[in-house]
């Protein structure tokens, strides 16, 4: 029986399909053939070579190579060095991971040397994280990464300067100008009141927490004494999730500092010197000779103390003495540095040398560093790794400066007092008349700086000894030592001394010969092991670490003080008086035990969570609350990766973020116990209590949350980073407010005790965008890379312990007040409020003025300065001092651009801050008020002048804003918001030109690898409304926004050389 289909289609299909599988057989025939053929016509040869980085000339070992169009490859080894098989026509391809991907045609020879451009994306970077490091791709927290080039952009003689202006939500203030001189710097806002503010810094696993630092302490603080040429890498954890991991010292944000180490590959040798001279941008409007004479003559005349001779025709006079250019010179800072790195497969090394010196732009002031630094690796054993970490350092500041106040007392001298006599002695301000009162500080500040003595020398000792251990294949423990010790040591010598002739004023004469000398030891060791477990199976990526932490630090210091010497030709304690010796110590100790654990993972490449936990337990608190508990969670989406966005070509990457976590301040002046102040007795030395303790004191907790997006577009030629936080701090640790009759002023009193009342809170958002708007195509082409960062960051104080209470702070140097608010921004100015001079007699009589205080001559009158009544009672006194400014930034800022063509680069480093104010102390000092016979700003000369001293009294100046000479009970010195000055700036930061000798020439004529010229200035410009000498005041007696005199930064320019061999 037959059997028919009737069907049309199958049969085609079958037939077709035929056809195309013994086409497709035929061709893979030819294809065969064609091969076979030409592996009888093509004749391999072996072909060696050598890989090398175009940035440093160093080995790329693991560069791929591969023979174009066929399968045949091969490997660089640990010295960059290959070999394979290719015709002499064969093209090669290199690849390797942050490089750029080079064919090189053969060409029949037989030894080719390739150098390798770096283009490593952004996205593939590995950066440091708390106990680890994790790919860029794959954060799930808020961090910033900034990089060796851009460390090295500017001149830092401190690795906290090279934060300035890097990274979006880092607020960096230079508190002082002087060499060595240390910054504030505060990451998502201000955390504490009372404890400290500044972040914990991470070098290589040791944990440095700086003081708060001030331009009054004296002294720079610890990290002036590491090499930031030494730096590798500095990743700002801003975020909770990377914080939490560091639990209690991490509420003030958290710097992880990664020095170099070497590279496998030949031996490494660099050698850099620089020189810079440093100029004051600047001079303050001070009066001459002439002026000055004139307003002497006014203030003599309305004293009654009668004129000098010398000042009868002040139109004879000439300059007089210009006490800034005296006291300012021009100053050189000098450094050079050695560093040799590189090792094998087996053992890496890095060792740099370096000599820094940094003279200050006034006498007896400079900064002077010696270092050694040594990384050294080794791989004992395929499954053990070794390795250590040691920084050596010793540093020499001289203080006189900053410590005797001579930049302002250079403001306020007078031009008639000579710098020097004719004889080549030391000139000095005369008494006047004999009625001049010897409070007047007057001086001869270049004087003063000469013959005081103020050294303070330091030596440090960072180190820290390492292993790692792998085993099973995906697990990884880790145990290290790590630790710091410093020896200080202080030497303050104020010989007696007497500027000018018959002097009494204050300043000018020093009867008394000094000396003090101040040692002190300390050293911090932790020691960490942790365990990581590291998995990736299908889709899972699962990364475990659990670890231990134990820390200590002890410190002590013996000082003493003895006057009563023969002679200022010895400064040793030994030859002053006995009877007049002080002597003081003190020593102090802490601990703290942790343990720690993380947990992340990844599903699909896209999709990550991440938890920490830490438990703190340190001594700083009692037995109730000694253990503190710190957790995070965050989670990250890469969008980008999901296929609704695979048709989105111009998107390389997009990642949205959100996290959570909390983080701990500690209080460090162990106020759970009551301490001991030592007193005499009738009957012997004594004790008695310096203040209330408190065991149940708690830790200061800081509750974080955090969201925040990652874009990378156009082939990466364009990231944005976004992100905006909440900060809440509870706990707050301050000193409890109790009044005088609770024991707490006056003789034998007993401070308040340190508690837990009040709470605040910070917000904000940082943006940062990095461009390519010119990509080069080749080498030596015009290539412009930019970035921009801004930062707009707010605080405010939530609760106290009573809804009407506030903290407050005095600087000495001032009656403006400090003060924090609930509900308002801390430490804000709070003073008077300025309404003018008074310009009339009906003026006068219809405002309100002082209380008890007559409108006459010698009480409140005519040219006199005019106060605001705030709370309207027709009386100006204290109630009426209120809120007049606030210290802090709208928004900070900085701008890079660097260009690169041919053999030139040249970058452009700008920064700077919107919307902050600053309280000019200095310029109160020398043009708010007239009551002193000294130097002053030359608005002063325009000072009141009332026509008469009856009801027809007016100003024969109107429209000055400098009240009348003489002292009057209205109180004209009163500190108001006629000083609060806008401290917004745009600054030039840095502006370098940096010209690479072709590489050919350098082969021909010079033994060297590479040789760089860089000319640079620092500093260049700044854009400011503010009238002093520098709007980055900082903080001043631990209170941010003053200028009293503060050590101006300079303007420095800047000659290098750097050679590689």
């Amino acid at each position: 029986m037959k059997t028919t289909f009737q069907s049309s289609s199958p049969p085609k299909v079958g037939k077709n399909l035929s056809i195309k599988l013994l086409f497709m057989l035929l061709m893979f025939v030819f294809q065969i053939n064609e091969i076979s053929a030409q592996k009888a016509t093509v004749q391999l040869q072996k072909i060696t070579g050598k890989i090398v980085s175009s940035q440093d000339n160093q080995p790329v070992p693991g560069a791929s190579i591969l023979v174009k169009g066929t399968t045949a490859g091969s490997t660089a080894n640990a010295l960059g060095e290959f070999s394979i098989e290719a015709g002499s026509n064969a093209t090669l391809l290199i690849t390797s991971v942050g490089y750029s991907s080079q064919e090189v045609k053969v060409a029949g020879r037989l030894k080719i040397n390739i150098t390798l451009v770096e283009n490593i994306s952004s996205l593939d970077e590995v950066v440091v994280v708390g106990y680890g490091s994790q790919k860029t791709r794959y954060l799930s927290g808020s961090q910033t990464n900034i990089g060796e080039s851009e460390i090295k952009r500017t001149v830092n003689t401190s690795l906290d300067q090279a934060l300035q202006g890097r990274a979006a939500n880092v607020y960096v203030a230079s508190n002082s100008g002087k060499p060595g001189g240390a910054s504030s710097v505060y990451i998502r806002g201000v955390s504490s009141i009372n404890g400290n503010t500044q972040p914990m810094y991470v070098i290589d696993g040791v944990q440095i927490v700086p003081p708060n630092n001030t331009e009054s302490d004296g002294q720079s603080n610890i990290l002036a004494s590491l090499n930031p040429d030494d730096i590798e890498s500095m990743n700002v954890l801003t975020g909770p999730s990377a914080q939490s991991i560091y639990g209690s010292k991490a509420s003030n944000g958290v710097i992880v500092v990664t020095t170099k180490k070497g590279k496998a590959g030949d031996t490494r040798i660099n050698f850099t010197s620089m020189y810079n001279f440093q100029t004051l941008p600047n001079q303050l409007p001070v009066m001459n000779l002439r002026e000055y004479a004139i307003y002497s003559n006014a203030w003599a005349d309305v004293s009654g103390y009668g004129r000098q001779a010398e000042f009868a025709d002040p139109s004879i006079l000439g300059e007089g003495t210009n006490w800034q250019t005296a006291l300012f010179k021009t100053a050189a800072m000098k450094k050079q540095q050695l560093s040799l790195s590189g090792g094998n497969d087996k053992t890496t090394y890095y060792l740099s040398v370096e000599l820094l010196n940094q003279e200050g732009l006034a006498p007896n002031s400079g900064f002077d560093r010696k270092s050694l630094r040594l990384n050294v690796e080794n791989k004992l054993r395929s499954y053990l790794k070794v390795g250590t970490n040691l920084s050596l350092s010793g540093t020499n500041e001289n203080l006189s400066i900053g410590d005797d106040q001579i930049i302002s007392t250079a403001i306020q001298q007078s031009p008639a007092t000579p710098l020097k006599n004719g004889d080549g002695s030391w000139g000095g301000p005369q008494n006047v008349t004999p009625n001049t009162p010897s409070y007047v500080f007057v001086t001869n500040p270049v004087a003063l700086a000469y013959t005081n003595s103020n050294v303070y020398k330091r030596i440090s000792t960072f180190g820290a000894i390492y292993a790692d251990l792998t085993f099973l294949k995906d697990f990884v423990f880790h145990a290290e030592f790590n630790g710091t010790y410093g020896n200080d040591t202080r030497a303050i010598f104020n010989p007696s001394y007497q500027f000018g002739v018959n002097n009494i004023t204050i300043g000018a004469t020093n009867p008394v010969t000094s000396s003090r000398r101040i040692a002190g030891n300390s050293y911090y060791w932790s020691t960490n092991q942790r365990l990581n477990y590291s998995k990736r199976f299908q889709k899972h990526d699962i990364n475990v670490t659990v670890g231990h932490e134990s820390q200590y630090g002890f410190s002590e210091n013996l000082s003493g003080s003895v006057t009563g010497f023969t002679s200022n030709n010895i400064p040793e304690l030994s030859a002053g008086t006995k009877s007049t010796a002080i002597t003081d110590s003190y020593r102090d100790a802490s601990s703290q035990e942790s343990y720690f654990t993380r947990l992340g993972y990844i599903f699909d490449d896209k999709y990550i969570v991440q938890a920490t936990y830490r438990a703190d337990a340190s001594s700083n608190f009692g037995p109730n609350n000694r253990w503190g508990f710190f957790p995070s969670v965050s989670a990250a989406w890469i969008v980008s990766r999901e296929s609704f966005m695979k048709s989105v070509s111009s998107i390389d990457e997009m990642k949205l973020r959100v996290e959570m976590g909390s983080t701990g301040n500690q209080y460090y002046g162990k106020p759970i116990y009551a301490a001991l102040n030592a007193i005499p007795t009738q009957t012997g030395q004594g004790f008695l209590a310096a203040n209330f303790a408190n065991p149940d004191l708690k830790w200061e907790s800081t509750q974080s949350y955090n969201i925040g997006f990652d874009l990378h577009a156009f082939k990466n030629r364009v990231q944005i980073v976004f992100d905006a936080y909440l900060r809440k701090t509870s706990n707050l640790i301050t000193e409890l407010p109790l009044p005088a009759y609770a024991g707490t002023t006056g003789t034998g009193a007993i401070a308040a005790p340190v508690v837990n009342l009040g709470d605040l809170e910070n917000k904000g958002l940082g943006i940062s965008v990095n461009t390519v708007p010119i990509e080069g195509k080749s080498t030596g082409s015009l290539t412009w890379k930019s970035g921009f960062n801004i930062s707009f960051d707010r605080n405010k104080l939530l609760k106290l312990n009573t809804e009407r209470a506030f903290a407050s702070r005095k600087p000495w140097f001032t009656d403006v007040i400090s003060r924090s608010d609930i509900g308002q921004p801390l430490w804000q100015f709070y003073a008077y409020k300025y309404a003018g001079i008074f310009q009339n007699y009906q003026e006068l009589v219809n405002s309100p003025i002082p209380k008890d205080i007559p409108r006459s001559e010698t009480g409140v009158w005519v040219g006199d300065v005019k106060f605001v009544d705030v709370d309207g009672d027709g009386v100006i006194d204290s109630p009426d001092r209120t809120i007049i400014g606030n210290p802090w930034p709208k928004f900070t800022f900085g701008i890079n651009n660097s260009f690169s063509y041919r053999n030139f680069d040249l970058t452009i480093f700008m920064q700077g801050t919107y919307g902050n104010q600053i309280f000019n102390q200095l310029k109160l000092n020398n043009s708010g008020f007239t009551n002193l016979i000294r130097g002053a700003y030359k608005e002063v000369i325009n000072f009141a002048r009332p026509s008469s001293f009856d009801e027809t009294a007016q100003l024969l100046n109107p429209g000055t804003s400098v009240p009348r000479v003489g002292n009057t009970p209205n109180g004209n010195n009163r500190a108001t918001d006629k000083f609060i000055e806008d401290g917004s700036y745009l600054r030039a930061k840095n502006i370098t030109l940096t010209y690479n000798l072709p590489k050919a020439i350098l082969k021909k004529y010079l033994p060297i690898n590479g040789l760089r010229l860089t000319a640079g200035v620092q500093n260049a410009f700044t854009i400011t409304k503010y009238t002093g000498y520098d709007p980055e005041v900082g903080n001043a007696a631990n209170v941010p926004g003053f200028d009293n005199g503060r050590y101006p930064s300079s303007r420095m320019y800047t000659f290098s050389l750097s050679a590689d061999f």
